[in-house]
């Protein structure tokens, strides 16, 4: 799986946001996505899956 940092910043308040693009190609076959003939005869044997993360580090309350 291939991830790439898209965008690091400060949001309000103190919150730090990273954005993070991940992509990966599978071959369909080897995972067994094949749902019936027409996915088998109409989608490619690789497939590249791609999704968006954010993640969100919020300051810890005080004690």
């Amino acid at each position: 799986m291939n991830v790439e940092l898209t965008c690091a910043r400060h949001g309000p308040p103190e919150n730090l946001r990273v954005h993070l693009a991940c992509y990966a190609t599978i071959n369909r076959g080897i995972w067994c996505v094949n749902w019936n003939a027409v996915t088998v005869a109409l989608v490619h044997k690789h497939v590249t899956i791609e999704f968006d993360a954010v993640a969100i580090r919020t300051p810890r309350p005080a004690l």
